[in-house]
């Protein structure tokens, strides 16, 4: 059964167990941070849709630090790295604490982030009276410091939904896994105000 809020971490290739994650995060800007490729488990067959979910996700993440003064490391050179590894990222045995601090030492990161996307759907919400088309994201994310080999956040299961305006339904699984992202990091980055102006 997929619980969420539940926290359980994979580590060389079993589960460790529940356990409650620190609550901030040490490192500050302008630390550099590795943000992993997004494997997308979604059952759904429409393999374009969920490359641009995995895609969402792994970009607005990099945004979300960036514009509160975090320094992305570049795609290409994380991307170089799982490959360099020979790490399979839809193995979910793979998603061990190993297999993300030995990104980080390779790409100089002292924060590594990785999101799962589980799944992502439409459906229809409302009543007999008035009924609208929503999306919605399932997914799992982790924070990791490098340099003290922890997580910050730690298999963290978050849900995001995104409601049809009246004109139209355009979007809305991109617009759930964008939300989802928000909910994952929201209370990290709470002491991070953003460059240039307040925070929302």
């Amino acid at each position: 059964m997929f619980v969420l809020l539940t926290a359980a971490f994979c580590f060389m290739g079993q589960k460790d167990s529940p356990q409650t994650p620190p609550s901030s995060l040490e490192i500050r800007p302008p630390a550099r941070i590795a943000v992993i490729e997004v494997p997308n488990l979604s059952r759904d067959k429409w393999e374009d849709l969920k490359k641009q979910e995995s895609q969402m996700a792994r970009a607005y993440t990099e945004e979300l630090f960036k514009e509160r003064g975090f320094v992305i490391v570049a795609d290409s050179e994380v991307d170089a790295s799982v490959t360099s590894q020979h790490i399979d990222l839809k193995d979910e045995e793979q998603w061990t604490k190993p297999h993300f601090f030995s990104i980080g030492h390779q790409t100089n990161a002292s924060v590594v982030i990785f999101i799962a996307i589980r799944q992502t759907r439409s459906k229809t919400v409302g009543n007999i009276l008035l009924k609208r088309a929503a999306g919605e994201a399932q997914i799992e994310s982790w924070c990791l410091d490098v340099s003290k080999k922890r997580a910050v956040l730690d298999d963290i299961a978050k849900k995001g939904e995104k409601l049809a305006p009246p004109a139209g339904n355009t979007g809305l699984r991109l617009g759930a896994v964008r939300k989802a992202v928000e909910a994952s990091f929201e209370s990290l980055l709470k002491e991070f105000p953003k460059l240039g102006g307040t925070q929302k």
